[in-house]
């Protein structure tokens, strides 16, 4: 949770490369979640990183949650949005 919020976090600041790798070091820390997929997603988009935007929602759409829930639906209706 703690890289999450330091990837918002400099995502506020515009700090664009710090906030991906935050993102990176939360899912390589929680691989069976996706959330951090997702902010990564939203990170790209602002960052205007179109085709990362793309992978990324892909890569949400062949996440297999270990519970579903309405966030990860609601996540994965963000990302077929996206594509």
């Amino acid at each position: 949770m703690f890289y999450l919020l330091q990837g918002n976090n400099y995502k506020d600041m515009k700090q664009y490369p710090l906030a991906e790798r935050a993102y990176r070091k939360a899912y390589a820390m929680m691989p069976n979640r996706i959330y951090p997929l997702y902010q990564l997603m939203l990170l790209y988009q602002v960052s205007g990183q179109r085709g990362k935007m793309r992978q990324m929602a892909r890569k949400i759409l062949e996440f297999r949650p270990k519970v579903p829930s309405p966030a990860t639906r609601e996540i994965k209706s963000k990302a077929k949005e996206v594509l």
